[in-house]
């Protein structure tokens, strides 16, 4: 594999947080993104995974833990999806926000044991400590304080000295990330984006005021790098959704901003349709019946090797402003295959009302449709490519990168670099 790490149209060098209008470059002099790592059929369709490598690419990666808008009050208690409920996220009586492995120190049991009766309650993923902060595991009744130090062992004549596994965490606006991994300097740029702005969406900064409104997880039978190339391709949109996402949005308007580990797609509202689907014709009128046309249609950001933001539009509230809904995934790799876990966040004055809880399940509806869409085309990626390495073309390269296709060669690229570092560390551990 050859390793380069300019970001470049054809001759043309660009600086990080590049931002243009797609239809402004759709002239004879077209732009396109170039790959500068360009992988074979065989990379894809096993060499990045052997060894687990794209595993240890993920690794290094910012880990994102969750939202601070899913535990909004004091005493509130998240167990983390993206992380296969291995951390539980809680806040104090002090107002502050810890972070801690989800098992207790005793018989290394799950202290929130999710899908599971205790006291003849299902647990569930957001819910309540004690009043005091206090974390009980149920399976002995070991009882944490609120900063992790085990209080009461009621088996034991003597109190162990324990505490539970604190992990440090680090806030980007109401991102929660693992402290350590770079996620506030490679998300930063973030803030001071001109498509953001143009649009009057304020990433993450309002996450902390936004509530979980539902969270679903999926297995999937293609690859995390798929799913990703999927998702930064829009040049599906019009043949593959004919009759829910492209009836959402209007492509002629797309617009590209680049960062050095994200990639983002701002597409205007469709206004004239034709044929569209249930879910999407729901979720239109009700966000029309606030407000009327809103500033956008979509937005949809990819961020490192498997992580995405969105920001969809829900109308106006009662004051005449603007109100957004955040959707994010995480795909989490396992060989060529992957779990997918997407969480839809909602502004919680939205969801203490029953028709903001209609608008809300209604976008969810909607999203899921254009999800269930969209694995036609990585399930048919995966396949053609396998063919052509069973019939000895594995060593052709990817295709070429058309005009709505930066963002999949933007993520290739981000990964080829990642791959690079990857190789450089190994090498420096033998």
């Amino acid at each position: 594999m050859t390793y380069l790490t300019e970001l470049t149209f054809f001759t043309h060098r660009v600086p990080w947080g590049l931002s243009f209008v797609l239809s402004n470059l759709i002239t004879e002099e077209v732009q396109i993104m170039e790959l500068t790592f360009r992988p074979t059929m065989e990379d894809l369709c096993g060499a990045l995974f052997a060894q687990d490598k794209f595993g240890a690419i993920v690794a290094a990666s910012p880990r994102f833990l969750g939202f601070a808008g899913a535990i909004s009050e004091k005493t509130d208690r998240y167990v983390s999806a993206f992380t296969d409920d291995q951390h539980l996220l809680v806040r104090g009586t002090d107002g502050q926000i810890r972070c801690f492995l989800n098992t207790c120190r005793h018989r290394n049991a799950q202290l929130v044991p999710l899908g599971h009766m205790v006291n003849g309650k299902m647990v569930t993923r957001t819910g309540k400590v004690a009043p005091t902060g206090a974390i009980t595991c149920p399976l002995h009744r070991l009882t944490y304080d609120e900063k992790g130090t085990l209080r009461t062992a009621l088996a034991f004549p003597k109190t162990p000295c324990l505490k539970l596994h604190e992990v440090p965490i680090e806030m980007v606006g109401g991102l929660i990330f693992e402290t350590g991994r770079g996620a506030y300097s490679q998300l930063a740029s973030v803030m001071d984006s001109p498509g953001f702005k143009k649009f009057g969406i304020t990433p993450f900064a309002r996450a902390a005021k936004m509530a979980l409104g539902f969270s679903e997880t999926s297995e999937e039978d293609f690859g995390t790098v798929t799913f990703m190339e999927v998702f930064g391709d829009t040049d599906h949109v019009d043949d593959i959704h004919v009759s829910s996402f492209h009836q959402q949005v209007d492509m002629s308007t797309l617009e590209l901003e680049y960062g050095e580990d994200w990639s983002v797609q701002f597409v205007g509202w469709r206004e004239k349709t034709t044929t569209v689907a249930p879910e999407y014709q729901r979720y239109r009128g009700l966000v029309l019946a606030r407000g009327g046309k809103p500033k956008f249609g979509a937005v949809w950001m990819s961020y490192g090797p498997n992580m995405t933001f969105e920001w969809y539009p829900l109308g106006k509230d009662e004051s005449g402003e603007d109100q957004t809904a955040f959707v994010t995934s995480v795909c989490i790799p396992n060989g060529m295959k992957c779990k997918i876990v997407v969480e839809f966040y909602f502004p919680a004055s939205l969801l203490a009302t029953e028709e903001g809880w209609n608008l809300a399940q209604a976008l969810r509806d909607a999203y899921m449709l254009t999800a269930e869409e969209d694995r036609y085309p990585c399930i048919s990626m995966e396949k053609g490519r396998r063919t052509l390495v069973e019939n000895k073309h594995g060593d052709e390269g990817l295709g070429p990168i058309g005009p709505q296709e930066g963002c999949v060669a933007h993520y290739y690229n981000l990964l080829g670099r990642r791959m690079k570092a990857l190789a450089q560390r190994e090498a420096c551990n033998v």
